[in-house]
């Protein structure tokens, strides 16, 4: 059996033309991840927040809660301008998830795609509008990926925080 060099050579340089994107997207994915969740965390003291739990998502979203304040603080990152909200929750009745959904002809009938998923955060005072917490938006191609479990997720943090009189 002999081994021929110039065979595993080449098969070295196809496999690394197979490896070197994914390693390449892998390690600026995470960069970006890190470079958000610092941004935010750098937002957050500007507004004297002390996130007590966060969480980060898409490169673009994030969102946590100072605890000790009863807060909300959300961010979502855009090209053109970054949204922010503080929410006290202490004027906040509940939290719930809200999707918007649209329905889609296929060869088998209708099928359900989910276009935006959001926190909507209800005031005690009727005069002030609902607040909407984007988790996610069909836009560019992007897909529903886990933004349905974490938007419950943290309505339930949220809702666990609520004066409840």
């Amino acid at each position: 059996m002999d081994i021929d060099l110039t065979s595993i050579i080449i098969s070295i340089v196809a496999l690394s033309f197979f490896f070197v994107p994914i390693f390449y997207y892998e390690v600026y994915k995470k960069r970006a991840a890190k470079k958000l969740e610092s941004y935010f965390n750098d937002l957050a003291r500007e507004n004297k927040i002390g996130l007590t739990q966060y969480e980060v998502w898409r490169d673009s979203y994030a969102i946590g809660i100072d605890r000790d304040s009863n807060h909300v603080f959300y961010l979502k990152k855009n090209n053109a301008q970054d949204k922010t909200d503080l929410v006290d929750l202490s004027e906040i009745k509940k939290c719930r998830v809200s999707r918007i959904e649209n329905k889609i002809k296929t060869d088998n009938g209708y099928t359900k795609i989910t276009s935006r998923v959001d926190l909507e955060l209800t005031h005690y005072n009727p005069k002030f509008s609902d607040i909407k917490i984007e988790f996610f938006r069909e836009e560019g191609g992007n897909t529903l990926r886990n933004e349905v479990l974490l938007a419950e997720k943290w309505s339930g943090v949220i809702n666990s925080r609520l004066s409840k009189y």
